[in-house]
């Protein structure tokens, strides 16, 4: 998940467009998804993790899908990049209170460490 977050995140220089405003988009969809995913985790974090994260990489996937003669390439690359970023900044937010579930508490922070450190 981290090759995936860091990836779509420091990649916005290279998409169509002012490497300027893409860094702002990528800013702000990332403040606010932050923001949002904890108000996302009260029901159940596990699913909104896993379904962020498929959704994340199913946008990615699709920018392989895009025609690179058409007019609108260049757009429908950087929605879809935005939206691959917002599954796997909200994926990101979640994963160590989904990791901190799954483990029992004698070996959770051990757990923890070594999921956070494997990536």
């Amino acid at each position: 998940m981290n090759f995936a977050y860091y990836g779509v995140s420091l990649n916005a220089g290279a998409l169509a467009g002012s490497i300027y405003v893409n860094f702002l988009v990528t800013f702000l969809i990332q403040t606010w998804m932050y923001l949002l995913s904890g108000h996302l985790t009260f029901g159940t974090p596990r699913l909104v993790c896993v379904c962020s994260f498929v959704a994340g990489g199913a946008a990615c996937a699709a920018i392989s899908q895009v025609p690179n003669d058409a007019s609108w390439t260049g757009t429908l690359t950087n929605v879809l990049a935005q939206l691959g970023n917002t599954g796997f900044t909200i994926a990101f937010t979640l994963v160590y209170s989904v990791t901190c579930d799954l483990f029992p508490p004698e070996v959770r922070s051990a757990a923890l460490g070594f999921c956070s450190a494997i990536g």
